[in-house]
């Protein structure tokens, strides 16, 4: 009877130990800080449909912590898996944010150059434009546009 009691609290001894698992406070750290090093570079600027995928990933690592804080036994495998995939999804963003960068300068260069043809377009249409009814002046205003 004695040994069954031994072997009984040994065993509740070991599964507790066992179900007391750390948390991977490193590698949230590290992951937290990667992501937002890649939004800090821009990402939400340049690409704020992955910015917000980053975000709702980090929210659905918090709720893992939290629903396995409060378990008796923790486990937080799936919270370290969660933790590299995001990680990984960082660093490929992080990767991909210069060529996202050099595309948005590129539409604002294209946007500033049909401005202008728009801006040369006016003026000339305005110079054919007839003269009457209205003021020198009011002629002259829209002129300098």
């Amino acid at each position: 009877m004695k040994r069954v009691r031994l072997v009984v609290i040994g065993l509740m001894v070991l599964a507790f130990l066992v179900g007391c698992a750390s948390k991977p406070t490193k590698e949230i750290e590290d992951t937290t800080a990667a992501v937002k090093a890649v939004i800090a570079e821009g990402l939400d600027k340049y690409a704020p449909e992955d910015s917000k995928k980053l975000n709702d990933a980090l929210a659905a690592i918090n709720e893992e912590l939290k629903v396995q804080d409060g378990k008796t036994f923790k486990s937080f495998d799936k919270t370290k898996q969660m933790l590299a995939d995001l990680s990984k999804m960082a660093a490929d963003m992080k990767a991909a944010l210069p060529a996202k960068k050099e595309a948005a300068k590129q539409a604002a260069v294209a946007a500033m150059e049909a401005a202008k043809a728009a801006a040369e377009e006016a003026k000339n249409l305005l110079a054919k434009a007839p003269k009457g009814k209205g003021t020198a002046a009011d002629i002259e205003a829209s002129r300098e546009m």
